[in-house]
């Protein structure tokens, strides 16, 4: 990984790390889509006490730019808040009046940072980077009020963003492997305060998880771990990865989910091949009885990533979803500008294990419907 001079940081993935390890470099306006749809019902309206104490997580986290997005919309609803708050005492300590409008105080962006963020990656090199995007960040919105000491202003910033393999916990060690082959998986202890993010789990969990998590051909991370290739399939450990080949990006959303505190969200954009492939109906079937699908932004064949052919969806989860949003675009230049051909909202009752054909609702439930009558097919 390479890094642009700031106050932009960009991810420049070398071809192997894209091979192996799945790297894609997300386009900000995706960045802020996911960011959006998936903390805007938990930013709006909201109290800055409330705003402050939200725990969102990226856990695959790369150079921090979902980190980064996350850090954007808090900020927003700090300064909207602000401005329909003007006498609140609290206002004080957390904004500063500038003559071209309000600001976060460097507290407040420091809080951010500290309390809010939480990243994990496998890849060390991008850890650093992501801390230093945080670091970045925190500098820019303390122009102006330096403190008599200025290395102490990123003081406390970084440690939330720590490197680890999200997969992975240290239970690997029961399959009998090799103390440095377990070590070289680098398991994430997530329960645990020191080194994982065992604090906020016992708080409840995260309220949000963003991410874009790796593309990673099945046979390309069989090569490059796989010990964690059986570590997922075997023990019964993610049902989303247990009927044939396997798209590492469900195994993530599933962790993840999990991860969430009750009425926590998730926003991921990923490869939409599991709404019909085969090995996506474990998928399917989880997304299903779990009630979680709350919003779909289908990119179908528009290409949202430069240089890569991917057919991508922007997936919101929320356990207890009755119904969920379907969106779709017709070219690149109607996704950026989020004017959608199709917005439908769809009952999740309607959906079955089989095939999901979500651009024509009719088609949804055909599957389960001619099974009943005729048996099971396939």
């Amino acid at each position: 990984m390479r890094i642009r001079s700031a106050p932009a940081v960009k991810d420049e993935f070398k071809p192997e790390y894209q091979r192996t390890k799945g790297a894609v470099y997300t386009p900000p306006w995706v960045v802020r889509r996911v960011v959006r749809r998936t903390l805007a019902p938990l930013t709006k309206d909201a109290d800055p006490d409330v705003i402050l104490n939200l725990r969102v997580l990226d856990p695959a986290c790369g150079s921090g730019s979902f980190l980064l997005g996350a850090y954007d919309r808090i900020e927003e609803a700090l300064l909207e808040w602000g401005r329909e708050h003007p006498r609140d005492p609290r206002r004080k300590s957390l904004l500063v009046d500038d003559e071209g409008g309000l600001r976060l105080s460097v507290e407040a962006s420091r809080r951010i940072i500290t309390e809010c963020l939480h990243g994990v990656d496998i890849d060390p090199n991008a850890v650093e980077v992501a801390r230093m995007s945080l670091a970045l960040r925190h500098l820019e919105r303390a122009a102006g009020d330096l403190p008599e000491k200025p290395q102490e202003l990123l003081a406390g910033i970084g440690p939330n963003v720590r490197q680890g393999n999200s997969l992975v916990g240290p239970d690997i060690a029961g399959l009998g492997l090799d103390p440095d082959v377990v070590r070289a998986t680098m398991p994430f202890p997530w329960d645990d305060r020191a080194f994982g993010f065992g604090n906020v789990l016992a708080e409840g969990g995260f309220h949000a998880v963003v991410g874009n998590p790796p593309y990673v051909e099945v046979k390309r991370y069989k090569e490059w771990m796989p010990e964690m290739c059986r570590y997922i399939k075997e023990g019964g450990r993610y049902v989303t990865a247990q009927e044939g080949k396997t798209d590492i990006a469900m195994p993530f959303m599933e962790r993840s989910v999990k991860l969430l505190r009750p009425g926590g969200r998730l926003g991921f954009i990923i490869q939409n091949r599991f709404f019909k492939t085969e090995y996506g109906e474990s998928t399917r079937r989880w997304l299903r009885e779990g009630q979680l699908l709350e919003s779909v932004e289908d990119f179908r064949d528009v290409q949202v990533f430069t240089g890569r052919t991917t057919y991508t969806t922007i997936i919101v989860l929320e356990s207890g979803s009755e119904s969920f949003e379907y969106r779709t675009y017709e070219n690149l230049a109607a996704a950026q500008a989020d004017a959608p051909s199709v917005k439908a909202r769809q009952k999740t009752a309607k959906l079955d294990d089989g095939p999901w054909s979500l651009d024509q609702p009719d088609l949804l439930g055909v599957h389960a419907d001619l099974a009943k009558r005729h048996g099971t097919i396939g």
